[in-house]
């Protein structure tokens, strides 16, 4: 973990005195997640589990947090900024798990301790580094919250959609779930809500099943559509046409 940006920030207001062991030793989270003290000892680093899955935290001073931030050009959703003097406690997922990203167990965890988290710092704002965008904690509980019970993948929060040029958009993070990216272009009398329907059940579809390896040609939304979808021949990015 050490030297690496963890995908998941948990931002907010912490007071000087705070400090993450008392955090996870408290209620309700010490009966929510298991608090391993021997495995960073000497760092202020600490690994929890989940429902046996391993994940890693670290506390971030507010320059760091803001450092992070600044490099990563994280973007707000809802124009609702985390303010400067803000700290946040990174999450990575254990090593052993890195390699399921993808998997919605996985992903699920990550997001649940993430929300366990946010609501004992009253946190204000999540940070998704892999989209570069952060969204308010109210925004997050909501998309949590659908997610936990069964919903889809909070593409909102996870995978950012970014209009690129006429009648094109891109999508940025969904390569933290596949190692690929989707670029979309759409029909000349599709509007943009329409086209971005279509690309979120692309984008869910990518982050269940894998990457797209082949050229294929699937049925639309609507009768008579079809939707070609042809990767790069290094696999990183797939080209999306709708007609």
């Amino acid at each position: 973990m050490t030297g690496s940006l963890p995908p998941l920030l948990v931002i907010g207001f912490y007071p000087d005195s705070f400090e993450l062991s008392a955090l996870l030793q408290s209620d309700p989270i010490r009966s929510k997640l298991l608090f391993n003290r021997e495995k960073y000892v000497g760092f202020d680093q600490y690994e929890i589990i989940s429902d046996g899955m391993t994940f890693d935290l670290k506390l971030f001073s507010e320059a760091e947090t803001q450092n992070m931030l600044q490099q990563n050009s994280v973007t707000t959703l809802f124009n609702s900024a985390a303010k400067h003097n803000s700290k946040s406690i990174g999450i990575w997922l254990g090593d052993h798990l890195k390699s399921g990203k993808h998997l919605p167990s996985i992903n699920r965890a990550l997001i649940r301790i993430a929300k366990l988290l946010g609501q004992s710092v009253s946190a204000t704002h999540l940070g998704w580094l892999p989209a570069q965008q952060s969204i308010d904690f109210e925004h997050f509980e909501e998309s949590a919250d659908d997610y936990l019970t069964g919903g889809p993948t909070p593409i909102l929060f996870q995978i950012a959609i970014i209009k690129s040029g006429d009648r094109t958009m891109k999508t940025r993070g969904l390569s933290y779930f596949s190692d690929q990216e989707v670029t979309l272009r759409t029909a000349p009398n599709m509007n943009e809500s329409e086209a971005i329907k279509r690309l979120v059940r692309i984008c869910h579809d990518i982050t269940i099943n894998g990457k797209i390896e082949q050229k294929i040609v699937v049925d639309g939304l609507v009768e008579g559509e079809k939707i070609t979808l042809e990767p790069t021949s290094n696999l990183t990015n797939v080209t999306v046409s709708i007609s």
